[in-house]
This record gives structure tokens, C-alpha cells and sequence, in this order.
């Protein structure tokens, strides 16, 4: 693994991008701002898709879900962007389903079975759509929490994912050296994309101040899943670009890309493209 970049001037990072991924393992949402909570940004993770056992799905054994969309307004909509057929649904009908996260259980609020019958139709299998709860809270786990009691909710582990545009960047020259096609942001479904860094200068961050008022601490390098070989345009999975990262971006034993982090100062503030980044702090520090 090649060392760490050190930290550019505060001057030079910004805010590139925002994205939120409403329905986990679905299609994501670029925004130009974003409400920020402790749980993330607003939105984010809202909704899950559940099997006949209550246990989530992804795009792990579903990579077609790269195709669903969850449409926040006018009215809570999905739509299949194959097909492009679409289901409005005004209100849940269900009742309250336990679901299961990574071995953790909460209380969630299925939205019924019109939901279940356009899912089924779509993705041959059965599935439910259901909502968190705002009291149904998951945690961060000690250690990587830093002492606080740190929310979130259908996320994997952490309320945010912070990637440098310089990360992508870097991976794309390999990608194209070996021949290989060049591939999006929305591989890796980061929540804030920051760019104005040496690629993968991330590793280092454990403390940010985005704008006047939002602190982030970012506690752990993201281990990447065959997820990231999934085409979100299409669905469809191959080799790539898990198999150049794990050349390069193998740490201890696991491939890294982007970092783990949540809120600590600044919750129901508006994050903006463009919003200047300082780093505060760094492990080295």
C-alpha cells in the first residue's frame, strides 16, 4: 500500500458531491444540499427491503435493485428504471414488522402489500418495503464510536461514508492502464464526496469541519463487498473494480475505500456542494 498523503491546505477541500440512498441497496439520490443528523444526512437509509424471514436484502444477492428507485415526493413512489413502471403509495398499510440488520433487530413499519406485489413482479422473490421508526435506533459499536452514543439506522455500521474524488480519480487510471472501463462514484454509495485531496488522503482524517458550524469525526476505513462490482446503470455484476482495488488498497487483510465517520456538532444544519472542508485533526496529530 503506497503512504499517506499528507493533509493540503483547508483552502483547497470542498464539498463535490451529496448523496443519499433512501431505500438501502437501492438507487441513490445526488442532492446539491442536505439536512445533517446525528443519524446522517436527512433521509438517508429510511427504508429497507425485507424477505419472507425479516431479514434485509441487498444487492449482494439482489444486484438488480441498482434499478429500483424510491421517490420521495410529491408522494413516497417506486419505480423499476428497466421497466419504468411506477407505484405510488400515499401511506403504509402494513403493520409493525421486526426486521433484521447484520444480526441486529428493531421494529420497522411495513408499507403494505401493493408494495410486496410490485416488488415480487420485479424481483421474483418476496420482499417488504418498511420504514424505520425515529425511536428504533441502531449504535455505532465501541470502538469505533469514540465514547458516544452515536444513531443511525438501515445503514451497514455507520451513519456516513466520506470518499475523495481523488480515490475515484486514482482507481480510474488503473482501471484504464489495465484496459479496464472506467467506473462512477455510485460503485461505492458514499454519502459526501470531497475533493481538493491526495488520492485516498481520507485514510488519515479523523476529524473534520465542514462549513462554520458541522463537525464530523470519521473513525474507520470502509471495507468493500462485491457490491462495488455491481453496474449501477444496469444491474448486472462483474470483476471489476474490486479485483484492481484489492491490488493496491489490501489492509489488513480486507479491501479499503472511503471512511466510516458521523456527526458530532452542527445536527439540523444544511450541508452545500461546495461547502468548504478543513480538517481538523488526523491520526498522526
Amino acid at each position: 500500500m503506497q503512504s499517506t498523503p499528507q493533509n493540503p491546505a483547508k483552502s483547497q477541500l470542498r464539498v463535490k458531491s451529496l448523496s443519499i440512498y433512501p431505500l438501502k441497496a437501492a438507487a441513490g439520490h445526488q442532492l446539491t444540499s442536505s439536512v445533517i443528523q446525528s443519524t446522517g444526512l436527512e433521509h438517508d437509509r429510511r427504508f429497507v427491503l425485507v424477505d419472507g424471514s425479516g431479514r434485509f436484502v441487498s444487492q449482494r444477492s439482489h444486484p438488480s435493485l441498482a434499478l429500483l428507485h424510491l421517490m420521495m415526493e410529491p408522494v413516497l413512489t417506486l419505480r423499476h428504471g428497466k421497466t419504468e413502471a411506477a407505484l405510488p403509495l400515499r401511506s403504509p398499510t402494513g403493520s409493525l414488522r421486526t426486521v433484521e440488520v447484520w444480526g441486529e433487530t428493531v421494529k420497522a413499519q411495513d408499507w403494505g402489500d401493493a408494495a410486496a406485489r410490485f416488488l415480487a413482479q420485479h424481483f421474483g422473490s418476496e420482499l417488504r418495503l418498511c420504514e424505520r421508526l425515529h425511536e428504533e435506533t441502531r449504535w455505532v459499536k465501541a470502538p469505533y464510536s469514540a465514547d458516544s452514543a452515536v444513531p443511525y439506522y438501515f445503514a451497514d455500521a455507520f451513519p456516513l461514508l466520506i470518499v475523495s474524488q481523488e480515490s475515484l480519480e486514482l482507481l480510474n487510471q488503473k482501471l484504464i492502464g489495465q484496459g479496464q472501463a472506467a467506473v462512477t462514484m455510485d460503485r461505492f454509495r458514499p454519502n459526501i464526496v470531497i475533493e481538493g485531496a491526495e488520492a485516498h488522503a481520507e485514510d488519515a482524517w479523523t476529524r473534520l469541519r465542514i462549513g462554520t458550524s458541522i463537525e464530523i469525526v470519521l473513525t474507520k476505513l470502509c471495507s468493500r463487498c462485491p457490491v462495488v462490482t455491481v453496474e449501477p446503470s444496469t444491474g448486472i455484476k462483474g470483476r471489476e473494480p474490486l479485483a484492481s482495488l484489492a491490488l493496491y488498497r489490501t489492509i489488513d487483510g480486507k479491501i479499503m475505500f472511503g471512511k466510516n465517520a458521523f456527526l458530532v456538532s452542527g445536527a439540523g444544519s444544511i450541508l452545500r456542494c461546495g461547502d468548504q472542508v478543513e480538517v481538523l485533526q488526523t491520526h498522526r496529530d
